[in-house]
């Protein structure tokens, strides 16, 4: 996948996004088309769903950092680290969506 520059404006002048911030957000739009099939989260009607699909994802991004220091024979997996920590950061980004939206696209106030 060939990285392109990420800009956005402020203030009438583009900006570049930092190359790590550019290269996860790529990362993340990969974990993103992995799951396409899946259903949006927007239609979580609270928002218990996503705060335990984060739970399970910090667990599994923990396990694959601490994985080689228990089992000495089973390397690091540097590529599982990377798509872990991606799946945290959309799941954490959905979250974030779900409750900057909450109230407008539901159309009520309360969010849990």
């Amino acid at each position: 996948m060939q990285l392109t520059r990420w800009t956005w404006e402020r203030g009438g002048a583009a900006e570049a996004a930092r190359p790590l911030v550019a290269w996860m957000g790529w990362k993340m739009e990969e974990a993103l088309r992995r799951n396409d099939f899946k259903p949006c989260w927007h239609t979580c009607r609270t928002a218990w769903p996503l705060i335990w699909k984060l739970l399970e994802e910090v667990a599994e991004l923990l396990w694959e950092c601490v994985r080689p220091y228990l089992f000495r024979r089973a390397g690091c997996r540097r590529d599982r680290v990377v798509a872990e920590a991606a799946d945290v950061a959309v799941v954490a980004m959905m979250l974030a969506d779900w409750f900057n939206g909450a109230s407008a696209d539901r159309g009520r106030d309360d969010v849990w």
